[in-house]
């Protein structure tokens, strides 16, 4: 059966090194491509790493206009990050894009632009990459950019790309936040991390035509339940009395959001440090025993109609 991975990253992750004192995560795009073969992975939707050297430091940076500049402050120790006369994540957008020249990935590597929600000159950045590229998606990691996608409603009238977006348990990343997005874009919208498990979310997802949703992070959520962990869930502990297997959650999805709008993802690295491993995702959504058709559409189906 194909596979396609709507979630994953590339490069340095700076969050847990700088933050939390923890790893610098690193997935050059080579490592990944090898482990799409190794794994029969066959299309993946592939964006920069958010947490970015130039907008992290003891907690996420500021984006503040400076004339023509764009500065990067942390509101913590006031220390200035970086300065730059464009979005900080652009570079790294253009060295994804080279990448997948370089290899020959066109078609294997879907580009997904992360643009900072803060970034005083967004429309500008949207119009560069209308002009110079097609066949691209966007992100906005709602989290690094410490700001919710309503805010940046009013500049996005010209496109109509497919869009991804992070949905976490802070005011600014809630999953109802990607839901009102939705009902006014015109273009198709993934919200990313299976609205944190939230049923009342999941089940709103069935009433938006444009909108789906991804299962990332699966065995991350899992480990999440089985050691009582309910800190990045918006959902009650009860509802998951039933889960005993990475399988079960699947279960869980599938009972309050439609399989037709359901993407497979691994969001890895993260799936590496948190989950079961990059690997283990794909197995278990191969050995999942439901209809073949619902199979497909998690796998391939889905993925196919969010970037038609």
């Amino acid at each position: 059966m194909k596979v396609f991975d709507a979630h994953a990253h590339i490069g340095k992750d700076y969050f847990y090194y700088k933050i939390r004192n923890n790893r610098v995560f690193n997935m050059p795009l080579k490592k990944l491509v090898k482990l799409m073969k190794s794994n029969g992975v066959e299309k993946t939707i592939v964006s920069q790493c958010p947490s970015i050297k130039e907008i992290t430091c003891c907690s996420p940076t500021d984006l503040i206009k400076k004339g023509k500049y764009i500065e990067s402050t942390c509101p913590k120790c006031n220390r200035i990050v970086s300065v730059s006369k464009v979005d900080p994540y652009r570079k790294y957008n253009l060295r994804l894009i080279k990448e997948i020249e370089k290899q020959n990935l066109n078609g294997k590597i879907i580009p997904f632009f992360v643009i900072h929600l803060q970034n005083p000159f967004f429309k500008e950045e949207i119009d560069f990459y209308l002009k110079n590229y097609k066949n691209f998606g966007i992100k906005f990691h709602t989290y690094a950019s410490k700001r919710s996608v309503l805010d940046i409603l009013p500049y996005i009238n010209k496109l109509k790309v497919p869009i991804l977006i992070h949905t976490g348990p802070e005011k600014f990343t809630d999953p109802k936040n990607v839901i009102e997005f939705a009902k006014q874009y015109p273009g198709k919208v993934l919200m990313a991390h299976s609205a944190r498990l939230s049923k009342k979310y999941l089940q709103e997802i069935n009433f938006i035509e444009n909108l789906f949703v991804d299962i990332t992070p699966l065995t991350s959520f899992y480990n999440r339940i089985i050691n009582q962990d309910f800190s990045t869930i918006l959902e009650n502990k009860e509802s998951f009395q039933k889960i005993k297997s990475p399988q079960d959650l699947y279960t869980y999805l599938l009972e309050n959001v439609s399989y037709q709008k359901l993407l497979f993802g691994t969001d890895i690295p993260w799936c590496n440090y948190f989950g079961k491993g990059y690997a283990e995702e794909i197995k278990i959504l191969l050995k999942l025993n439901v209809d073949t058709d619902i199979k497909e559409h998690l796998a391939f189906k889905n993925f196919e109609k969010f970037l038609s």
